[in-house]
């Protein structure tokens, strides 16, 4: 276990080594031409992208190496660590871990961005510098103790949306809502308003409180919750999305973006409110958002 980790280090150091070669690393199919003056012109192939192969054994302080070396990684031009897969697979190993009751530390390990005290129920992040328009790519896990045998709990929810969340709401003894935001590119913002369900210390993540999906992504229009009136509600921005578009967006709702009679649906109930007022308010009524 020991040599594979000091085989990718090597590997790391190597591909450091050619830092000096460029004056700003560039991701696959991003425009090179303004860098022309201080590196040479490359092909978009000659970036590689290396999966890290770790082993799932690992304990918390070689996780948190592994943390480090990808929060703090910076592309370059030739080889390059698959930083996708290693996110990935870190999080699953994670999870499996507290899932396990394995002795780890949430709190040691990554970022806490939202704490539920009544429920128990933590979110953390971690992740990398993508080196494009989107900046830190966020790769959240949720937790949450079981009250009878006070048991911890976990779930990937970078399986489902990349964001970092920050405020976590009860709003029924089975469904929670996250409030998070991620950086979409240069003209977009996402904001994101995302309802679990938690049944039988399960999760269930494609629960859908807003038609055919759990959550709802808008560019630039922030999203609050009034928790007396159980109300979702967002800020007023003085430049209004293509929301009809958005909601057709496979980047924005991965695989529920795909049901365009659920799209047309969710369209109709937000669309008149949020062209003329700029925001949208839907009521919690029977578990859903309307």
């Amino acid at each position: 276990m020991k040599t594979t980790f000091y085989v990718y280090l090597l590997l790391l150091s190597i591909t450091y080594g050619c830092k000096n070669e460029v004056s700003q690393h560039k991701i696959l199919n991003e425009d090179i031409s303004n860098t022309k003056n201080s590196v040479k012109k490359i092909k978009e192939d000659s970036l590689e992208f290396i999966p890290v192969k770790i082993p799932v054994n690992l304990e918390s302080k070689q996780i948190k190496e592994y943390i480090n070396i990808l929060e703090n990684y910076k592309y370059v031009y030739g080889k390059n660590i698959d930083t996708d897969d290693l996110a990935e697979n870190l999080s699953e190993i994670i999870v499996k871990k507290i899932n396990n009751g394995e002795k780890i530390n949430p709190d040691s390990l990554l970022t806490r961005t939202a704490t539920l005290s009544e429920s128990k129920m933590k979110c953390y992040t971690f992740g990398f510098d993508c080196g494009g328009t989107q900046g830190f790519i966020n790769y959240p896990i949720i937790t949450w103790v079981d009250k009878k045998n006070k048991k911890t709990h976990s779930y990937n929810l970078s399986n489902y949306r990349n964001c970092k969340f920050t405020e976590i709401y009860k709003l029924t003894d089975e469904l929670f809502l996250l409030i998070g935001d991620a950086r979409g590119s240069g003209a977009c913002h996402q904001f994101i308003a995302y309802v679990i369900e938690l049944k039988n210390n399960k999760i269930n993540a494609e629960y859908k409180a807003f038609i055919n999906r759990p959550y709802l992504n808008f560019c630039n229009t922030e999203f609050k919750f009034d928790k007396k009136q159980k109300i979702l509600y967002t800020i007023p921005y003085e430049i209004r999305d293509n929301i009809a578009e958005n909601f057709n967006d496979i980047f924005m709702y991965r695989q529920f973006s795909k049901d365009s009679l659920a799209n047309k649906k969710l369209y109709e109930m937000v669309s008149e409110e949020y062209y003329q007022k700029g925001s949208i308010h839907l009521k919690l009524k029977k578990g859903k958002f309307e």
